[in-house]
């Protein structure tokens, strides 16, 4: 009969990111720990909103939730993969 297919094991290669839980992302919602889903990602941005010109209320108005439609008012997706680094971005946002 035919050959019973090896089963692949694990790929090596980075571990796979978690993603980010609307619970996880909740719990960081002050302007001390600040974290904002924005484009399917999550970013902390306790550090930049003080950084942000248009303000900080603007950004921690939002933390510890999905700010996508309040980001697209002002900005284009293509800023986040310029103004923020791999040290701001916390991992995908998954429910």
């Amino acid at each position: 009969g035919p050959t019973p297919r090896p089963t692949p094991g694990p790929t090596p290669g980075p571990t796979p990111v978690q993603s980010i839980s609307s619970a996880r992302l909740q719990s960081h919602s002050s302007a001390g720990n600040c974290w904002v889903a924005i484009h399917g990602n999550v970013y902390d941005l306790t550090t930049y909103a003080n950084d942000h010109p248009g303000g900080a209320r603007v950004i921690t108005n939002l933390c510890g939730t999905d700010g996508t439609t309040m980001y697209n008012v002002f900005h284009d997706a293509i800023l986040l993969s310029i103004l923020l680094t791999d040290g701001e971005l916390q991992g995908p946002f998954g429910n």
